[in-house]
């Protein structure tokens, strides 16, 4: 990792602009990977890590995002921020 950083502080904006898109590409495999984990009628638990924790039941499948349910409240949650219970 500090051999990556180094490299990264020698780079001049277009190789890390093209670095950011790669990131970004990779994230998004990341979470859609993440959201095939998940499937409708399920009970999971979202929030922040040093946050409330939130549990409810999936509705809806989204590409990124999920429709929770908490106590009749719907909620789009990421799937990067929920866990299966």
């Amino acid at each position: 990792m500090k051999n990556i950083k180094e490299q990264i502080l020698k780079m001049d904006m277009e190789q890390i602009n093209d670095l950011v898109d790669t990131i970004q590409y990779r994230r998004k495999i990341i979470h859609a990977e993440k959201g095939s984990n998940f499937k409708v009628g399920i009970t999971v638990q979202f929030g922040r890590p040093n946050g409330i924790k939130r549990t409810g039941t999936v509705e809806k499948l989204n590409v990124t995002k999920a429709v929770v349910n908490v106590n009749g409240q719907k909620w789009r949650v990421p799937f990067g921020m929920m866990e299966a219970l």
